[in-house]
């Protein structure tokens, strides 16, 4: 007679119990977090996380065994683990891949550790995505911008692109936050105005004038540049941290 899941569940955490080393415990945990992930009862769902979890302090031993030559830490294994990690919501998986760069870390792996921080990112920008707002828009473009050299241009790109969009003539009179005078770089107004708004927010030297008309004009203004060295700031840390291990 074939075993429930619930049978073959309660067989892996006692088998747990009778193994000498992690990568023996390994992959027996592989399989269980399968039958958890898999199974339809609550019940069995309920200690995925804390199996998970287990999971990173055995693969974190597994590696530190690597000498017996029965594991070891490479691209393939760690995609492994992140595919089970997977099974977690957003929040959950986050925890548990900050644990193990820690527990990389503290068993000296920092190098093998830092590959995992474009990952974690990413788990980030999801979080911040699934919880849509402006304060969060922003934490967005910031987290973005310091995966690399391009994502930065492109966060500056995005703030300038609202930049550009805020200078455009204002559909009523109450929303007239700054007073603009173009110089003439093309005889179609939209292709002109983002000449215009490209040089200044390049701060290249032209005779293009923007002054704000009242006080929110100005606190935009200052949104927008404090945006910009916010961005390059992050980004200037994060790689230093890279850098440096830190």
């Amino acid at each position: 007679m074939a075993n429930t899941i619930g049978e073959l569940i309660q067989k892996d955490i006692d088998n747990l119990k009778t193994q000498e080393f992690n990568y023996q415990r390994l992959g027996i945990i592989f399989n269980l977090i399968e039958l958890r992930h898999k199974s339809a009862e609550a019940l069995h769902k309920r200690d995925l996380f804390l199996d998970i979890k287990k999971m990173i302090f055995y693969y974190v031993g597994a590696v530190d065994e690597s000498y017996y030559g029965y594991y070891e830490l490479n691209e393939e294994n760690s995609r492994y683990i992140l595919e089970k990690i997977g099974y977690l919501n957003i929040e959950q998986q986050i925890n548990v891949v900050e644990l193990l760069q820690r527990k990389l870390k503290l068993a000296g792996f920092a190098d093998e550790a830092e590959d995992f921080d474009k990952h974690i990112s990413s788990l980030k920008l999801k979080a911040l995505l699934k919880k849509l707002s402006f304060r969060n828009l922003l934490k967005c473009i910031s987290l973005f911008s310091t995966k690399n050299v391009f994502t930065l241009i492109m966060a500056i790109v995005i703030v300038y692109v609202f930049y550009s969009i805020i200078l455009l003539p204002a559909p009523f009179k109450w929303m007239e936050f700054f007073k603009i005078d173009y110089v003439s770089y093309a005889s179609n107004f939209i292709l002109n105005h983002f000449l215009n708004t490209i040089f200044s927010f390049s701060q290249i030297d032209s005779d293009f004038s923007l002054t704000p008309k009242n006080f929110a004009g100005v606190i935009l203004l200052i949104f927008i540049k404090v945006t910009i060295l916010i961005l390059l700031f992050n980004f200037l840390i994060t790689e230093l941290k890279r850098k440096f291990k830190i």
